[in-house]
């Protein structure tokens, strides 16, 4: 009889991560890694996770690492199963399948991902458009204190990890 134990929970510092091929999403509770063990090879588990906050019901689950059909480390999206709008999702993983980050059938799940939302890079006010009250919106940022594009990155036109006057001209 074997016995499920999730372990080795840690957070994963995304800036340890490329952005090489990753698309326009932010990780709103950050990224983390876990390890479940005491699977048999191939098992299928869900995987129940609780955020400290009701997440959005288009939210996505996201990974960096190995697939089946790409053995490259690569950003790759996997499919929530509950997600309903409340603070609970689920994601069903497969001991050397998709989502294990080893690949390999051996009875331990490794787990490094997080949960996303999708923005437009641009869209610093987040209504979906990207046009001039997204220039006003962060000269107030910017030069007079006004609220931060969120995700913080939506302002970040120029990709380098900061908003500032280069995004505006």
């Amino acid at each position: 009889m074997y016995e499920e134990k999730i372990m080795n929970l840690t957070a994963v510092n995304e800036s340890s991560l490329p952005t090489q091929g990753k698309p326009n999403i932010s990780f709103p509770h950050g990224l983390f890694s876990f390890n479940i063990t005491g699977l048999t090879p191939w098992q299928k588990v869900t995987v129940k996770i609780t955020y400290p906050s009701n997440v959005s019901n288009t939210t996505q689950y996201w990974k960096f690492g190995p697939t089946q059909s790409n053995s490259t480390s690569h950003w790759y999206q996997m499919v929530v199963g509950s997600d309903d709008g409340d603070n609970v999702i689920t994601i069903n993983i497969t001991d050397g399948g998709l989502g294990d980050h080893d690949l390999t059938a051996n009875g331990v799940i490794a787990d490094p991902g997080g949960i996303a939302n999708t923005f437009i890079c641009g869209d610093a006010n987040g209504n979906g458009q990207v046009n001039l009250a997204d220039i006003v919106y962060l000269v107030n940022y910017v030069f007079k204190g006004g609220p931060a594009p969120v995700p913080l990155a939506a302002g970040d036109v120029y990709k380098n990890g900061q908003v500032n006057l280069a995004d505006i001209v």
